[in-house]
This record gives structure tokens, sequence and C-alpha cells, in this order.
């Protein structure tokens, strides 16, 4: 992905989810940063 691609969204949320990927990603990646390790865990705050 090239940079100008992200220059045009000025929504935040817009351009993190372009450059990390899809909603599931960003979801994982939220709850290992708050310290979730086990499947289960992530199934469990996923929903």
């Amino acid at each position: 992905m090239k940079w100008t691609e992200l220059s045009d969204n000025w929504c935040p949320v817009a351009r993190t989810l372009s450059v990390v990927g899809d909603r599931w990603t960003l979801l994982i990646l939220r709850d290992c940063f708050l310290g979730l390790s086990r499947f289960e865990q992530f199934i469990e705050s996923s929903g």
C-alpha cells in the first residue's frame, strides 16, 4: 500500500484499518495489547 492512498483518509480509525487490515485483525491486536494470550481468551473477548 502506498502512502498516497492513506493520505486521502482523514479518519484515524480508517487509516489504521487500511494499514493493519480488516476488522478482526484490529480486534486481535487490541486484545494482545490488553494482555490476552490464549485462544479461548480471544474468543471470549471478541464475542
